[in-house]
């Protein structure tokens, strides 16, 4: 018979990222019935000692209230948090997201629109928020451009609710060269950023292209403008928390540093949909494969519209994004298509039509170069539960 075990969970369920973790935590204790898992409030508590009187084996959760943290390290009560806010210097074990990956990945997508001009949008005191900012301002410096660090301001207005200032993103854009790249600790903050620029008459992404963490659907939801976000892995960092703890509670030594897991891929929306550049022909030659991605057309299609040859064309375009211009049509075709697979419940064959493919093994064909998976296994991979 194995091993009955009693889990405390202190979860934050008004919390998007603490909700979807939760998922994970739930696949978990599904495979180990015996176990039994009782949800805590993250209580603002000075006194937490009572959590180590033997009511439970471990405990896991988005743990961020410093007290608590401390005790859990004090009484040596098998512990793990998924949160990435917390003091690093407080000997907890974690399994977070690797923040400095999505900051990259957050880069890298900005970057392959074509923007120079960047700032980032969070906390400075936040750990996990650091950690992005850095990620992303490596990749920016590596491109040759640096990055601005805004940080929030809040206010409470009487009769009115909590407002958010973006201070110095206005300044920032009328000096850009071009649209400014603005990522976000999360989505609650990218909604914040989009609010702004509504007030100020800033215009997403023409002029501020932003993207956001988390995937969010209330944030993404209710912005003014649908947000790109960076989606995390939740899941599984809530199953391998709760595989953690359960190696913990066997008498295994708790690991020195965090356990990190990879992001899982950026979700574009309108919030950053746009390709900056200065030439005109290339500017308009992007315009064109938007317009003719979709149908069943070839790099014919597009020369036949233009009043330049393919070389011409062929050499702006690299010089201006780094790839040809039949290259765009199939990212096109392929962020089209992984959204169509994530979201939607169309067949395969039904998604590579929709997405100007004249057969389905064109489309395999792409997912298999570009991704090393079947569209398939790439919608049961990033497909949300149901």
């Amino acid at each position: 018979m194995p091993a009955k075990r009693r889990i405390a969970a202190v979860l934050q369920i008004d919390h998007h990222y603490a909700r979807a973790v939760t998922l994970g935590i739930r696949k978990y204790l599904r495979g180990h019935p015996t176990w039994v898992c009782e949800t805590l409030e993250p209580l603002a508590s000075p006194d937490w000692s009572w959590i180590g009187e033997g009511r439970w084996d471990g405990v896991v959760g988005y743990v961020v209230a410093p007290e608590l943290l401390r005790t859990l390290a004090q009484i040596g009560l098998p512990a793990v948090t998924f949160s990435n806010s917390t003091d690093p210097a407080i000997p907890v074990p974690r399994v977070v997201s690797d923040d400095l990956e999505v900051g990259r990945l957050a880069a890298r997508h900005l970057l392959d629109r074509g923007l120079r001009a960047f700032a980032y949008f969070g906390s400075r005191s936040n750990p996990g928020s650091s950690l992005r900012r850095q990620g992303f301002r490596e990749m920016v410096a590596a491109a040759g451009s640096s990055l601005v660090h805004i940080e929030p301001t809040f206010g409470l207005q009487p009769g009115r609710s909590q407002w958010v200032g973006v201070r110095g993103l206005a300044d920032l854009v009328s000096k850009a060269p071009g649209p400014v790249g603005v990522f976000c600790h999360n989505d609650h903050y990218a909604r914040m950023v989009i609010h702004f620029c509504a007030l100020q008459g800033l215009v997403v992404p023409d002029q501020v292209a932003v993207v956001g963490v988390d995937n969010s659907e209330v944030a993404e939801g209710l912005a003014e403008i649908p947000i790109t976000s960076v989606v995390l892995r939740c899941e599984r960092i809530g199953f391998e928390a709760m595989a953690l703890l359960a190696r913990l509670m066997d008498g295994e030594t708790a690991p020195g540093e965090p356990v990190l897991i990879a992001p899982e891929r950026v979700v574009v929306r309108a919030s950053s949909d746009l390709v900056a550049v200065d030439d005109p022909l290339v500017a308009r030659a992007l315009e064109l494969a938007r317009e003719l991605a979709f149908r069943p057309v070839g790099i014919e299609d597009l020369l036949a519209r233009l009043p330049f040859s393919r070389r011409v064309l062929e050499k702006r375009f690299r010089a201006a994004l780094g790839r040809s211009p039949y290259s765009e049509i199939l990212r096109l075709r392929e962020e089209h298509a992984k959204q169509m697979l994530a979201e939607t419940q169309l067949s395969v064959a039904e998604i590579a039509e929709a997405c100007g493919f004249t057969h389905p093994k064109q489309l395999f064909r792409l997912f298999a170069t570009r991704t090393g998976m079947t569209p398939a296994t790439y919608r049961k991979r990033f497909s949300p539960p149901r």
